[in-house]
Formats: C-alpha cells, sequence, structure tokens
C-alpha cells in the first residue's frame, strides 16, 4: 500500500470515527431514550459506518486502483474508525458517566455464583477494556467482509 493511501485511509478513518463518537455524544446528551430504549441509534450509526466508505471511493477515487488497494483503503477505514470508536466508547462507560449502566440497565451480564445457590449475584458491565477489545476485534471480521464486498463492487462498476 502506498503511503498516499495509507494517509488518506487514517484521515478518513479518523474523521469517520469521530462523527461516529459525535452522533453517539449528541444522542447520549440530548436523547438519551433514544441511545437505549429504541433502535435508531443503531440504525444511524451502522447507516453511516457502512455508507461512509462507499461515498468516500465512489467520490475521491479514479478507477485505476487494483482490488487489493481499495481493499486495503476500506479495510483501514473501517479499522482505525472501529477502534477509535471502541476507545471512545471505553472512556464515555467508565470514566465519563460510570453510573449510566446501573441507570439504564444497559446490557448487564449476570455473574451467578453458582456454589451459592444463586443468592450471591453480582453484575459485570459490558464496559471493560477487555470486553472493548474483544469487541474491536469480532468487529473486524465483518469489516474484512464488508471492504471485500465494496472492492469487488468497485472493480465490477470499473
Amino acid at each position: 500500500m502506498l503511503p498516499i493511501h495509507k494517509k488518506y485511509a487514517l484521515i478518513h478513518g479518523f474523521f469517520l470515527g469521530i462523527l461516529l463518537c459525535i452522533l453517539t455524544v449528541i444522542c447520549y446528551f440530548f436523547y438519551p431514550d433514544m441511545l437505549f430504549n429504541s433502535t435508531y441509534h443503531s440504525t444511524i450509526f451502522v447507516v453511516i459506518f457502512l455508507m461512509f466508505p462507499v461515498l468516500m471511493l465512489f467520490i475521491n477515487y479514479n478507477n485505476s486502483f487494483t482490488y487489493k488497494e481499495y481493499f486495503s483503503i476500506v479495510f483501514l477505514v473501517l479499522s482505525v474508525a472501529s477502534l477509535l470508536y471502541s476507545c471512545f466508547t471505553f472512556l464515555l462507560y467508565n470514566n465519563l458517566a460510570n453510573n449510566i449502566v446501573g441507570v439504564y440497565g444497559l446490557l448487564p451480564s449476570a455473574f451467578f455464583d453458582f456454589n451459592n445457590n444463586y443468592n450471591n449475584q453480582y453484575f459485570l458491565h459490558s464496559f471493560s477494556i477487555k470486553s472493548q477489545l474483544n469487541s474491536y476485534v469480532f468487529w473486524l471480521i465483518p469489516c474484512v467482509l464488508y471492504s471485500a464486498l465494496i472492492s469487488l463492487l468497485k472493480q465490477i462498476i470499473k
């Protein structure tokens, strides 16, 4: 991958990550019910996340690149945006608003002590650093597939 393509992908990946973070902050501070109790935030998030690379390639780039170059650019954009958003999610729910998980009951994972007949139970929230890294790694799998699909589409249209 040429350095100019890396720079282009990194800049657009940071831009997409910041855009997704801004979307979450807007929903978090102004419409918390939309963030936690409905599918609007998730739908808008996925639409932006999936449409951004398509628009980026079809508007800004010419048709002289290979499949490998398109794939590398799209995957780097998606992986940088995902990493930035995972770090943002970790900071938001652990440092800035660590009580929001309990207030809204956002996906608690119940951990039961099976030796104590379910009497001693406590909840672990799913925003630990380990959980966020695990989420990031498993989010990269669909990013690879989506990058391959977009690159193939761009090659077919060319």
